[in-house]
Order: structure tokens, then sequence, then C-alpha cells
């Protein structure tokens, strides 16, 4: 694919992943964000939220969540564009639609699944303030051993002289052998749950579900765009 063409796929996949996540989450997790705030200025009295309002009022971080789910389209749009165009300059893909899409799936079982699972989201008012490096750390190394699954998934897919879908089933079940060893070697999160499970268990539930349509989105949009800008035939499958 064409750098012109390629940028164009970034942009518009990109684009409407991250629209994609921020109105559902405008729909469904910021109402639920909304009652854990409710329930945390309760629990703290409302002479203490007047004195301490917060860094930033509510109505400019729900602006800010369609900014922050755009720049990360376009983040996750480029890394799914730069792997797809390495794979093609090497040899390692086909042009068809699968590519893409494997890449995609590959991605969101890095950055979404593996994280969401491991160390799943929690509303405002979980979380001390003493454990936020520490947390921050921890996602970073999922995020990392996470990487490198992948890349052992990827190499014994292409090891296997078989079929695209046992490919699949390989790197499928080499990642997944991966996250297991991840889920008990890693340390668990240190902060208790203070919020009733309900509502952590919904805005979690919300947030996976986000991280599902973002990645969906932007998988199907870059194969489809990827195709047309290529005018390659759909249904080909990568080699």
């Amino acid at each position: 694919m064409r750098a012109p063409n390629l940028l164009v796929t970034i942009l518009v996949a990109g684009l409407l992943a991250g629209l994609a996540a921020s109105v559902f989450h405008t729909i469904f997790t910021e109402p639920v964000i909304d009652q854990a705030i409710t329930l945390e200025e309760m629990r703290h009295g409302a002479g203490a939220q007047a004195e301490e309002p917060p860094v930033v009022p509510r109505d400019v971080q729900k602006i800010g969540l369609f900014v922050g789910w755009l720049a990360l389209g376009w983040a996750f749009a480029g890394l799914v564009g730069g792997s797809y165009g390495v794979a093609r300059r090497q040899g390692w893909v086909g042009p068809g639609w699968m590519a893409p899409v494997a890449i995609a799936v590959g991605g969101y079982l890095v950055f979404a699944l593996l994280p969401g699972l491991k160390y799943p989201a929690n509303p405002p008012g979980v979380g001390s303030s003493t454990t936020i490096t520490i947390r921050q750390e921890m996602f970073v190394a999922v995020w990392l051993v996470g990487l490198v699954g992948a890349l052992a998934a990827a190499i014994a897919a292409r090891t296997v002289r078989a079929s695209l879908p046992i490919k699949a089933a390989v790197a499928l079940g080499v990642f997944t052998a991966w996250a297991a060893v991840v889920m008990v070697a890693l340390p668990t999160n240190p902060d208790p749950i203070t919020m009733p499970l309900d509502l952590v268990g919904q805005f979690r539930v919300y947030s996976l579900i986000g991280l599902t349509l973002f990645w969906a989105v932007l998988g199907l949009c870059f194969a489809w765009v990827a195709t047309r800008t290529a005018n390659i035939v759909p249904m080909q499958g990568a080699r």
C-alpha cells in the first residue's frame, strides 16, 4: 500500500474507532462515573468537596473524553497501519482484508483484553493516591509482557505449514497459554474495593465493552478502507 493511502487509512479508521468508543462511554459509562462521584461526595461530606474542588470540572472531562479517544484512535491506528505496512513489505501477509483484522485482534488482546482481565478498570473513589505509581507500573508491565506473548504467537503461526484457520488457532493457543501465565505471575491490584460491587462491576463491564468496540471498529474500518484504497478484491485472504 502506498504511503498516502496508508495515511488516509490510519486517519479514517482511527477517527471512526475513537468516535465509536467516546459515544459509547458518553451514553453508558459516564452516568456510572457520576454515580461513583456522588457516592464519594456523600462519603467525605459536601464541605470537603467545597474546599477541594475537582482539578478538572466534569463538563471539561466529558469533552476530554472525545479528545482522548480520538488521540488513542489515531495512535493505535498508526500502530496497526505500521505493522501492516511492514508485514506487507516483508511478504509476511498478502493483500487481503484478513491481515489487518488479525493485527487488530492481536492489538485488542494485548492492549485491551489481557489488561482488562488482569487489572480491570475502577470508577472514581476506588484506589489510593499512594499506590498510583505501582498501579501504573503494573499496567505498563502487562502491556509489555502481552506484546512478548503476541510476538511469540505470531512466530509460532508463521512456523506452522498449514491453512490460515490452523495458523490462527496456533497463534491463539500460544497467546492464551502465555496470558494464563501472566494472570498468575503478575501481582494483583493492591487497592481494596470501597465502592458497591454492582457499581464497580458495571463500570468494569462498560470499560471492557468500550475497548472491544474500539478495536472492532478500528480493525474492520482499517481492513475495509485499506482494501478500497488499494483496489483489492475484498474476499482475497492473506497468504
